[in-house]
């Protein structure tokens, strides 16, 4: 990888870092990229990972540079930038307060997004139904809000600052994980969370109670409820409900694996990993989180993957 800052004048090449660590994750706004230098850096405004020289092809990430941190001993110079992807700017903006009757993602788009330079990598969606944006929300949230609420997606903004309004690519051809067969593994390591499944979820709408289940996680024996007062907000509806059990279905069993080197843009996909011998996974895998690290020693990328 190289890397690449921008002091104002446009992108210069930057010295070889001492590590790196990029990460991003579904239902996470802004991917993070934290890098390490061992020598002097001039203050930069943004900072590019790239796969080669710089080019628009070869950009992976585009950081808006949040901290630059120099640290000076006897020991030597550390210099530390922090940096987040083009999400982070609708992110830190307020919008203004309304309500949107029967929006479309594109309006969602054109008044929320675009003028942060962020793109539209995503078909027309219309929702049918009123969105409120409260008070203090930020861009992004509008966004956000628009998605979860109406389309029951959840969006995404990639490190390219593409937007899309389901982060889950079903169209997606499948990714297999198998060493031999597909993209190899170091090490696995599989997880199973009880405690993450909701039984159900007791909802008050203005006086009215209903009742939310998850029949597989009660068949399971799980009892846990939870409650969701819909009474006191003008924004929840009984989707939410739906959201909690589902938040808890696909927080309940996670794959991680190590494969070495850099694995692109594969946040979303749907998944398989073979070769796991006896391990059981029920349910469509997809990836919600993706991490790589680089030092002068190796490149490693682990990979996060939840049932939806």
């Amino acid at each position: 990888m190289k890397y690449y800052g921008d002091y104002g004048c446009g992108a210069e090449i930057l010295p070889q870092p001492v590590s790196v660590t990029m990460e991003c994750e579904i239902g996470v706004p802004a991917d993070k990229l934290n890098v390490v230098f061992s020598c002097v850096i001039p203050q930069l405004r943004m900072i590019y990972m790239c796969d080669g020289d710089f080019s628009r092809d070869n950009i992976i990430f585009i950081g808006y540079v949040d901290v630059q941190k120099t640290d000076i001993s006897q020991s030597g110079i550390t210099v530390t930038i922090e940096a987040r992807s083009p999400a982070s700017l609708p992110l830190d903006s307020d919008c203004e307060s309304g309500q949107y009757t029967d929006p479309a993602s594109d309006i969602m788009f054109e008044e929320h997004l675009k003028a942060f330079g962020i793109t539209n990598g995503s078909e027309i969606t219309c929702a049918d139904g009123a969105l409120n944006i409260p008070k203090g929300e930020s861009h992004y949230g509008a966004v956000e809000r628009f998605c979860t609420t109406l389309c029951n997606t959840t969006p995404r903004i990639d490190s390219l600052g593409v937007f899309f309004v389901d982060a889950y690519r079903d169209d997606e051809k499948e990714i297999i994980f198998e060493n031999g067969a597909g993209i190899p593994f170091s090490r696995v390591e599989h997880t199973k969370r009880r405690s993450a499944l909701v039984s159900s979820v007791i909802v008050n709408s203005g006086g009215r109670v209903c009742v939310c289940t998850d029949d597989s996680a009660v068949n399971d024996g799980i009892v846990r409820e939870r409650r969701l007062d819909l009474s006191c907000t003008l924004t929840g509806t009984l989707a939410d409900a739906d959201r909690i059990i589902e938040s808890g279905r696909q927080n309940s069993e996670q794959v991680r694996l190590w494969c070495s080197g850099y694995l692109g843009d594969i946040l979303g996909m749907r998944a398989k990993v073979r070769g796991l011998g006896s391990v059981d996974i029920n349910g469509q895998l997809y990836i919600t989180s993706v991490k790589y690290n680089e030092n002068k020693n190796e490149q490693i990328t682990i990979v996060n993957l939840n049932c939806k």
